[in-house]
């Protein structure tokens, strides 16, 4: 092996190495942060009523999944507590008569359920979509499903919610 080719292999292995150790720390912290500005973005809604918190990152069509490994269950819980809701999973709050039949689903014990998804960032933006299933009166089925895609935007050492960019309802 050439004594090029064998310092270009250890620059390589370093630099991949250093990759690998930062990026993970750095990625993980932001989502972190940008999940909790969602939450916040939550509270400040004003919503009534005894809302759920599943911390699962799926849309709300995914009944029984799981948390991202990157969000540990504290965080979930502070999420939860930060949007003023108890945490729930949405397979055990939402029962149906007839199955796969919507009109026959309600909600048991919380008016709303919502998910966070995993946040997308980009530079000095992140987009995240906010599920949501409701139970209340006036939806398309009696628990409808609505959706929105959030633009946050880095504010310093943290995030600000700057608009909603995609919204759809079923």
């Amino acid at each position: 092996m050439s004594l090029r080719r064998t310092s270009t292999t250890a620059i390589l292995a370093s630099f991949c190495f250093l990759v690998t150790l930062g990026s993970p720390q750095g990625n993980q912290s932001e989502l972190l942060k940008v999940e909790l500005s969602v939450a916040r973005y939550v509270k400040s809604l004003g919503l009534k009523g005894n809302i759920g918190f599943d911390e699962s990152a799926q849309p709300s069509t995914v009944q029984s999944s799981i948390r991202p490994a990157y969000r540990s269950v504290q965080h979930a819980a502070s999420l939860a507590t930060e949007m003023g809701a108890q945490s729930v999973k949405l397979d055990e709050v939402v029962s149906c008569s007839a199955p796969r039949d919507p009109r026959s689903c309600k909600m048991n014990g919380v008016i709303q359920v919502l998910r966070i998804g995993v946040p997308e960032i980009k530079g000095d933006s992140a987009t995240i979509w906010l599920y949501s299933q409701d139970g209340r009166e006036g939806g398309l089925t009696p628990v409808s499903q609505s959706d929105k895609l959030l633009l946050f935007v880095r504010d310093g050492n943290s995030w600000r919610f700057a608009k909603i960019v995609s919204f759809r309802e079923t």
